[in-house]
Order: structure tokens, then C-alpha cells, then sequence
């Protein structure tokens, strides 16, 4: 891959490099040769980072004594100011626009995949679902189509196990629904509880709004460098860190949120936490496909007119009909594992229906996609602290496997899992990567196993659970997660299943069409 640069109206060929390169180009730049491997978060005589520099001698961005070339000199000045230089923002962002972008529930439009603009609910104009969108929610118009199929009653409530960033108890709670929701990840519970306040006034969001970009725009540069040390964003790893937010845009979210912690309303304070939050993953390198990738060298939006963005947006939706119509509506979000029976202890026969997108086993780590927002609120400050959720969620990837991790045999024996795991076995005998995919796929059952059970002890009778689940494929081997989950709610006791297809997928490493369907349990 090359990058054309123009100079002197001479257009030059420069070689695009991975970011762990560019960010070493960066720091020789800055006259900081002895210190490359920790400035980029790897020990300092790291092989990783020796590989690096040896790639970029033979690119001819570096020489042998660890100089920058011409060519590397043309490759820094066409990203270097960007990423290093703070905006020139007027200090007109410091007022809110007298009309706001005013959206309605009929401003959705799904599109022929059923899930929206790919982020699962839809328009941008969404009203609060566009607060923070997660990549694996499904289309609201779902939720209201099986609550007007199998609601029994409004005393009872709408269940989503894996709630997410709270598409469920949303669109329940437009329809006038109470809801319920838990999520095993502290920083998406936290998202979705903001999304379900609606009884904030929006005068008060106006004038806080008004005072954190006043503050913002008079901190001086220096101070801004500062505010990374006192941030809980501070926290995460220097290499991590990097990957997601240019230098700027790292400090620009911390000076942000550190003036927001200054705030006394705790509702407003935890509101504007969220939107700092949603900002901060708007203008980073991530994209989601579905894995989490960096592109360094994207042109992104600037901090602080997105975070305007982003408030005006809310001071529209909360006043939309429906939300302030239904506002009182009960909705309650628990932090915590459904695997575990004490999590909805309280609501036993509470329930008469359940909608929701558990994990698949696609060795997707979900916490790598909401990492920043992990440590930016404060819920994660060492690796650690990510090992301690990631041992109570639904082991859908070989990066979830521990040791003390075993299936049970009631699980591991059932004739079409054990044929997978076994054909999966043969195939992946001569490798060594340390990933036990047959293991992952025996653990992923296993939980759902327990979920599955967790979750017929909430339903009243007649009760329904809608699982939004696809088939995943390893080696060509293809795994029909509807099907044997239909068979383990019979081994519960769920009297009854049904598959509907949801839609079909195609992965980009295989052509083999996966479908994803929606499985309907009848406690």
C-alpha cells in the first residue's frame, strides 16, 4: 500500500505503514530515540518494537541510525499536525442552536437487512437510541413487533438478559411497557441507564452545556496536556490508548470529562459522562467489522463540535411525544450475570416476555469493543479489572477460556455438539495457537445452558423468550446454535420452541449464507 502526497505539485510515493510504525516515526520526530519502546507502551528492548523499526529502515522512512528519511519526513508532515495540533474552536460552540434537529418515531426506516444503518436501530435520527449505539443491537421495530405478538400483560415485564446499550426496555418503554434489562459490562450498564432517564429538563442540560465549553475553551493548551494524568482515561494502557485517540483527541476527552466531574446535579454530571463518552468513540480510530479495528491515518470529526452534536441531540429527544408521554414508565437495568441465579432473584415469575440478542460463539471478545468506554468511566483501571468481567460473561470466544473452565457433561455429550466438536478437533489437530475452539464452543452451550434455565425461573407460565442467535461456521464446519439451543430448553423444560429466520449473513472468509434466526421458547 502506498500514499500519493503531493509536493510542489510533484506527487510522491510514500509507503502506508501500520500505526505501531507511524507512532515510531512520530516519537524519532520528536528527538526521542532512546525512549521508543515504552513511549509506545512495549518494554523497552521489545522484539515487537525492533521488528518495527527494522521494517521501517527497509521502507526507507528510517536510515540506519535512526534518522528520518525524506520519505519519512513527507509521511509525518501529512498526519503529524492533525493529530497533534488542538482546533481553533469559536467561542460561538459555547451556545446551543436555537432550533434543534427535531426527530419522531416516524423518522425510522429500516433498511432491507432489517437492522437499520448496521448499528441495529436505524436512522441517526433515531430519538435516544442515537444517544450511543452498540453494534450488535437488533432493529427496534423487532421489540415492538413481539411485544404486540406475545405481550400477556402490562403487569408484568419485558425482559432483555443481554440488554446492551438498551434497545429493549427502549422501544418497551416508548410503548408503554415497564422493562427490565441486565448486562454483565459496568460501562454499557451505565450508557443504558442515561439512555432510560428521560426526566431530565433540558434547561438544566443547556445551561451545564453552556458552562463545560466555556471552561473547556478557557484552559489554556498546557493544561489540557495535563488532564490525561488526573483522568480515569489515564488509566488505560499507553499502547491501547494510542490505537483509539490521537494525542489531541486524548486530551481533549479528559480535560472534558474532568470538568464534568465538576458539576453538582449527579443526573446531569452522569448524562454529559455519557455523551463525553459516545464523543470520544465518534472521533477515534475504531471501526467495528465486527471485530474492532484502528485506522489511524481516517480523517475524523473534531472533539468538541460532535459533543454539541451530541447535546443537541438529546435536548431534541426528550422532547419528543412519546418520551415525554411515557417517561415515568418503569425501567431497570441490573449489572450483572444472568449465568448467575442470584442476579434476577427478586423477579421470579415476573416476566411474560423475553427479547434478546444473546452472545454467538464467533470469538468476538466484546469488552475489546467497549474498552475505551470501560476505562474512560472509571469501571476498568488494570487488565485485571478487565479479566474480573470478562470471567462472568457468556464464553461466546476462545479468549473468554480459562482454565478452571470445564463443560459439564450433560452439555458435551449431546450427539450433534459432540459431532462438531469432534470434526472441529481433527481439523485443527496440527495447529498450535493456543485457542481451544471445541473447548469455546462446549463452554458456550454450557452457559447458555444455565441462562436458559436462569431465565424460566423469571417466566410466568405461557411466558415467551425470543433468542436472536446465528449459526456460526469454523473450518467449514458449520455450528447450528438455534438448533441445539432449541434442544437444551427442552432439557430445561420449555415446552415448546420454534425457528423463524431473522436474516442472512455472509462472512467475508467464507461463502457459505449463515442465517440468523429468531428462536421462540414457551415456558
Amino acid at each position: 500500500m502506498t500514499e500519493l502526497i503531493n509536493t510542489n505539485n510533484i506527487k510522491t510515493k510514500v509507503p502506508k505503514v501500520p500505526y505501531l510504525q507511524y507512532e515510531i516515526l512520530e516519537i524519532i520526530f520528536e528527538g526521542d530515540k532512546a525512549n521508543i519502546g515504552t513511549k509506545v507502551g512495549f518494554p523497552k528492548e521489545s522484539l515487537i518494537v525492533k521488528s518495527a523499526i527494522k521494517s521501517l529502515i527497509e521502507k526507507e522512512l528510517l536510515d540506519s541510525d535512526l534518522n528520518l528519511t525524506n520519505r519519512g519526513n513527507l509521511l509525518l508532515k501529512t498526519h503529524y499536525y492533525e493529530r497533534h495540533t488542538y482546533p481553533e474552536y469559536p467561542h460561538t460552540l459555547t451556545k446551543l442552536g436555537e432550533s434543534y434537529h427535531s426527530a419522531t418515531l416516524f423518522d425510522y426506516v429500516p433498511s432491507s437487512n432489517g437492522n437499520g444503518n448496521g448499528n441495529g436501530n436505524g436512522n441517526a435520527s433515531d430519538p435516544i437510541f442515537r444517544w450511543y449505539k452498540y453494534l450488535e443491537d437488533f432493529p427496534q421495530h423487532f421489540v415492538s413487533d413481539c411485544i404486540k405478538k406475545y405481550k400477556i400483560s402490562n403487569e408484568y415485564y419485558v425482559l432483555d438478559p443481554f440488554s446492551g446499550s438498551g434497545t429493549t426496555l427502549i422501544r418497551a418503554k416508548m410503548d408503554g411497557y415497564k422493562s427490565l434489562g441486565v448486562d454483565v459490562n459496568p460501562a454499557i450498564v451505565f450508557i443504558a441507564r442515561q439512555k432510560l432517564n428521560w426526566n431530565i429538563k433540558t434547561e438544566s442540560i443547556v445551561k451545564a452545556y453552556s458552562q463545560l465549553v466555556s471552561e473547556f475553551l478557557n484552559t489554556p493548551e498546557d493544561k489540557k496536556k495535563e488532564a490525561l494524568i488526573s483522568s480515569p482515561l489515564g488509566k488505560m494502557p499507553k499502547k491501547e490508548l494510542n490505537q483509539w485517540l490521537s494525542p489531541v483527541k486524548q486530551n481533549e476527552t479528559a480535560l472534558m470529562l474532568n470538568i464534568i466531574e465538576t458539576l453538582d446535579d449527579n443526573e446531569i454530571k452522569n448524562l454529559f459522562k455519557c455523551l463525553v463518552t459516545k464523543t470520544a468513540v465518534d472521533v477515534s480510530y475504531v471501526a467495528f467489522c465486527p471485530g474492532t479495528t484502528f485506522y489511524p491515518f481516517r480523517k475524523k470529526p473534531h472533539f468538541l463540535t460532535e459533543f454539541k452534536k451530541l447535546v443537541e441531540w438529546v435536548i431534541s429527544d426528550l422532547k419528543v411525544e412519546q418520551v415525554v408521554t411515557n417517561k415515568h414508565i418503569e425501567s431497570t437495568i441490573v449489572e450483572g450475570s444472568i449465568k448467575d441465579e442470584l442476579t434476577l432473584k427478586d423477579y421470579k415469575n415476573k416476566v411474560d416476555v423475553i427479547i434478546t440478542s444473546p452472545p454467538y460463539p464467533n470469538d468476538l471478545e466484546y469488552t475489546r469493543q467497549t474498552r475505551l468506554e470501560m476505562y474512560l468511566l472509571g469501571y476498568v483501571k488494570s487488565m485485571n479489572d478487565v479479566q474480573n468481567v470478562k470471567r462472568k460473561m457468556v464464553k461466546g470466544s476462545t479468549k473468554l477460556i480459562f482454565n478452571t473452565d470445564a463443560p459439564t457433561a450433560n452439555i458435551s455429550e449431546i450427539s450433534s455438539l459432540k459431532k462438531i466438536t469432534n470434526e472441529l478437533s481433527e481439523k485443527l489437530k496440527d495447529k498450535n495457537w493456543g485457542f481451544d475452539y471445541p473447548k469455546m464452543i462446549n463452554m458456550y452451550f454450557t452457559d447458555m445452558y444455565t441462562c436458559l434455565a436462569n431465565l424460566h425461573e423469571v417466566l410466568v407460565k405461557d411466558g415467551v423468550c425470543i433468542l436472536v442467535v446465528g449459526d456460526q461456521t469454523f473450518k467449514g464446519i458449520v455450528i447450528p446454535v438455534a438448533e441445539i439451543l432449541a434442544e437444551i430448553s427442552q432439557m430445561i423444560g420449555y415446552r415448546t420452541s420454534n425457528i423463524e429466520l431473522h436474516r442472512e449473513r455472509r462472512s467475508t472468509g467464507h461463502d457459505i449464507p449463515i442465517p440468523e434466526e429468531n428462536l421462540i421458547l414457551v415456558k
